[in-house]
Parts: C-alpha cells; sequence; structure tokens
C-alpha cells in the first residue's frame, strides 16, 4: 500500500512543478505584453521589505505608515486588475495556480486528509489491482441477454426474462447514484453473470465520476483485520471506507474467523452511516449468509441492501465475456 501512497505524493510534486512551471509562463508573458505590471509587481516587493523593516523598528509614525501602505497596495491591485482586463487577460491571470484549491496541492486541509487525496488513492489502486482491464471488458455494452436460457421453470421468470428484469432495475437505481447511495447484493450460482452484471454497475458508476474501490471478500476481510491489528495505517481504512463505491466480489468464499462478522458488521455500518455505495457479489443464497455471518449482519443486508438473485445454467462456456 505504501507504493500507492508514494505514487500520490509524486502525483502532487508534479502538480507542484507543472503549476510553477505555468505560473512563471504567465507572469513572463504578462511582463512582456504590459511592462508596467511587471513595475507594479516590484513595488509590491520593495514595498513589503520596507513596511517589515517599519514594523521591526516599531516608529512612531508606523501606523501612519502602514495606512498609507494600504491605500497604495489597494491602489496598485485596481490598476493591475484594469490592466490585465484591457489587455485580454482575466483579472486572477496571475494568480497562483493550483490543481485542488482546497488544500491547495498539499493533500490535507484542516490538518486531515483532502478528498482529492482520497480520490487519487483510489484511483490509481483501481488502475493497479486490474480493475481497470475487467471493466473494459465487462459492462453495459458488452452484456448480452442471448447467452440466457428462455426456458421457464414453474411460475419462474425464465433465466433471460430474469436478466432482463434486473438489468432495467438497474438502469433505474444508477440514474439516482451517487446522489442516493447504492448498496446491492448481486447472488447466484457459479456462471449465471452476477460478477458480470456488478462489473457493468461499477463501470457505470465511475463514468458518473464516482471513486471506485475493487476488491475480493478474502484479500478485503484480511485487509480489515490487518488494521484492527494495526498492521494497516488509518489511511489503509480510509481507502476502503472513504472511496465512494466499494466492490466485494466472491463473498462467502473467504476462509470465515470468528472475528470475521464483526470486520463485516463494522464495514457496513460504517459505510451505511458515510452514505457511501456497496456492491457485493456472491454464490451464496441469503439463508446461507445467515448462517454464515449471524442474524445481525444478515438482517442488515436484507434490509440495507437491493438482492438481485441470478439463476439458470452456467453460461460461462457460451461466451467469453461472462
Amino acid at each position: 500500500m505504501e507504493d500507492l501512497y508514494s505514487a500520490v505524493a509524486r502525483m502532487y510534486e508534479n502538480d507542484k512543478q507543472r503549476n510553477s512551471a505555468e505560473y512563471m509562463k504567465r507572469h513572463s508573458k504578462v511582463y512582456q505584453k504590459v511592462p508596467r505590471i511587471a513595475e507594479i509587481d516590484d513595488i509590491f516587493s520593495t514595498s513589503s521589505v520596507e513596511m517589515a523593516k517599519f514594523a521591526l523598528n516599531k516608529t512612531e509614525d508606523f501606523e501612519k505608515k502602514q495606512e498609507e501602505y494600504r491605500k497604495r497596495v489597494k491602489a496598485l491591485k485596481e490598476e493591475k486588475r484594469g490592466l490585465l482586463i484591457k489587455n485580454g487577460f482575466a483579472e486572477d491571470y496571475l494568480e497562483p495556480i493550483y490543481t485542488c484549491k482546497e488544500c491547495l496541492d498539499t493533500g490535507f486541509k484542516d490538518n486531515r486528509r483532502c478528498s482529492c487525496f482520497m480520490r487519487r488513492l483510489v484511483m490509481l489502486n483501481y488502475k493497479y489491482s486490474g480493475a481497470e482491464e475487467i471493466l473494459k471488458r465487462e459492462n453495459f455494452d458488452n452484456f448480452s441477454f442471448d447467452v440466457y436460457s428462455t426456458q421457464k421453470t414453474g411460475n419462474k421468470l425464465s433465466p433471460r426474462e430474469n436478466a432482463e428484469d434486473i438489468v432495467k432495475r438497474l438502469a433505474r437505481l444508477a440514474e439516482s447514484c451517487p446522489e442516493k447511495p447504492l448498496n446491492i447484493i448481486f447472488s447466484g450460482p457459479t456462471g449465471t453473470g452476477k460478477t458480470f452484471l456488478c462489473n457493468c454497475m461499477a463501470k457505470k458508476m465511475l463514468d458518473k465520476g464516482c471513486s471506485l474501490y475493487y476488491t475480493g471478500a478474502y484479500s478485503l476481510l484480511n485487509d480489515l483485520a490487518d488494521i484492527h491489528f494495526g498492521k494497516e495505517t488509518n489511511a489503509d481504512k480510509e481507502l476502503i471506507l472513504g472511496c465512494d463505491v466499494l466492490v466485494i466480489d466472491d463473498l462467502g468464499a473467504e476462509i470465515p474467523t470468528k472475528l470475521t462478522p464483526n470486520f463485516l458488521l463494522n464495514l457496513i455500518e460504517q459505510r451505511t452511516r458515510r452514505g457511501s455505495s456497496t456492491f457485493i457479489t456472491t454464490n451464496c443464497s441469503i439463508d446461507r449468509l445467515f448462517e454464515n455471518y449471524g442474524e445481525r449482519i444478515g438482517s442488515r443486508l436484507v434490509k440495507d441492501y437491493k438482492i438481485f438473485n441470478m439463476y439458470g445454467e452456467d453460461i460461462r462456456f457460451k461466451t467469453i465475456n461472462v
């Protein structure tokens, strides 16, 4: 994980270097076209040094000189602003340049990590995890209903009708996310397309500008255990909790421990409080999830999550896309 943090730190350094170079380029351009602005900036520098000397010496007429300085600076600023606009520049053209105006490209605001830091961290994790390549293939544009059987069993919808119904419902839900948090469980036997559909929704959220953290249940619960026992940093916890959309693949396939239900319940509750979205895929039925994780987690999943059950024959042998 430290490699990700180092990569984010380098991104901020690159921003600072790029913005500094642009800042100098703009000044050179303006000074060449409007020499008077260069003179004004020189006056600002000289005057500020003089005022600092007066402040240190605390002369009797300091307050008078300070008032004169303020008036002079105000007049020069107005002159500079007018000259910029008159010569076709924006009035803030010579202001310092920041990629993030909240943290001024430091990554921190009010002694806490800025939201831009978390977005970059999640973005790099998404890229390095391989999810980027997966979602290029597994998205709604490549989803095919033709791989599903039209054969009905009893009063149930056919696998194809069920898939069509689920996709329609997902499309409606996606319209209100991320403004409204969206928690989804895709359940069903192996090879029924639940992971593909989950990835379709993940891609949809990415396209809407959401930050995405993609992980398998086994890796996630190991990370949560490491955080619990102090083997990972608080920032790792923020990465898991702070993303807009957390995708947990194959819940129930991990090796459970006595603490697993506690870790999972804490994760569910914290993300719910933050108003974040979570997508889960599982081969387990809802009854099996109750057995694996207990009544408290099972009831939370049933209450807080939209549950979509996929069924039918294994379609992985019909197409490489699912």
